[in-house]
């Protein structure tokens, strides 16, 4: 769509909502019971090219059921329209394209690798783009492929057994975000249990970059031979939660509670989300951003960086078990080092400087 206005506009400005930045910095999810609908701006920066705002619907038919007599965006208009400040947020609107419906969107191959055959991202499942795991899910795979495709190429067997650590990785991650997504929008009737229910996939998503930030700091460590990088690349790289026990077992807990509750038994889920809450905050390893979130925080800190991620509980490097896990032997002043030159070499003006650079030498 073009045309489509800030929701602050529309509605209520950041403070008087409470945050302290703009919903229009990035994708915006409005949820509902049995479903959620998404809006992607793609001009929401001085430096953007792009006037185009993604915008979708995505329903459960067990409790939105089709409405085939109508066209694609009668039944989206109609459907918007139940929600004043949705409504009054895509007023000014117009779509580029014609409207698309869709019936059911989940799969998953029952086979992932074969003999000379690997099935990467989408083609190996698809659950539901709320929580963009498709790129994860790619990458993993890819990293995982990648070692495994190597290690054939020396020894000459690309037989499935030697590919079938990359279908177990990949099935098993499109397993767990199956879990995460029905339990999240079970809980979106309910605003309390969604924001017990969310630190779940705010602390799996934060620990799966934790994780693959020290392990991509392992890898590009001075003086490893490329035997040794090799070796790193382990196919058993498990990015749900970024492999801590911990975290497994907490996420276990919490989804086996919400598999048994009944989200139209108000009694129920009043108990759920204070059962879900202590358990959480039983949890000292957990961020103490994260924390905030189960204690009622409607939002994770503006600043990225403070001295509380010195403290050794709650901190970014965490008790024993935790730091030895994600960083190893890695001190934390050898990781803030690694951030900052991160922080560069991936910043906009390294980025424009080299391909300046690049131009000038190919004239």
């Amino acid at each position: 769509m073009v045309g489509v206005g800030s929701f602050h506009a529309a509605t209520a400005t950041p403070r008087e909502l409470g945050i302290p930045y703009s919903l229009a910095e990035g994708t915006l999810h409005h949820v509902f019971e049995g479903g959620w609908l998404w809006v992607i701006p793609f001009n929401n920066h001085g430096a953007s090219c792009n006037d185009l705002c993604s915008v979708g619907l995505l329903l459960d038919p067990r409790i939105h059921g089709p409405v085939p007599d109508c066209s694609p965006q009668e039944e989206f208009d109609r459907f918007v329209a139940q929600f004043p400040d949705v409504a009054a947020q895509l007023n000014g609107g117009r779509a580029v394209r014609e409207w698309v419906r869709a019936g059911r969107l989940q799969y998953t191959a029952s086979q992932v690798v074969g003999n000379r055959f690997c099935l990467l991202g989408h083609a190996a499942g698809f659950i539901d783009p709320l929580f963009s795991k498709g790129l994860h899910t790619t990458l993993a795979a890819v990293l995982s492929f990648g070692r495994e495709y190597l290690l054939a190429r020396g020894s000459g067997d690309f037989s499935r057994a030697r590919f079938l650590p990359v279908e177990q990785q990949t099935l098993r991650y499109v397993a767990a975000n199956d879990t995460l997504l029905a339990h999240a929008i079970k809980s979106f009737s309910h605003a309390n249990l969604w924001r017990v229910y969310s630190v779940i996939w705010i602390l799996g998503a934060y620990l799966e970059f934790v994780r693959l930030t020290g392990y991509r700091q392992a890898l590009l460590k001075r003086g490893r031979s490329a035997a040794q990088r090799l070796a790193l690349a382990t196919p058993t790289l498990n990015l749900v939660g970024g492999g801590f026990r911990a975290f497994e077992m907490l996420a276990e807990e919490v989804d086996d509670i919400m598999a048994a509750l009944n989200p139209a038994d108000e009694a129920a889920v009043n108990r759920t989300v204070d059962q879900i809450r202590e358990r959480i905050l039983r949890e000292q390893w957990i961020p103490y951003s994260h924390r905030a979130i189960a204690r009622g925080a409607t939002h994770l800190p503006k600043r990225k960086f403070s001295w509380r991620l010195l403290m050794s509980e709650g901190g970014l490097m965490g008790r024993a078990d935790y730091r030895a896990h994600f960083f190893g032997e890695t001190n934390f002043f050898d990781l803030a080092w690694f951030m900052a030159k991160e922080r560069v070499r991936y910043s906009r003006t390294k980025i424009s400087l080299t391909h300046r650079l690049a131009r000038q030498s190919a004239l």
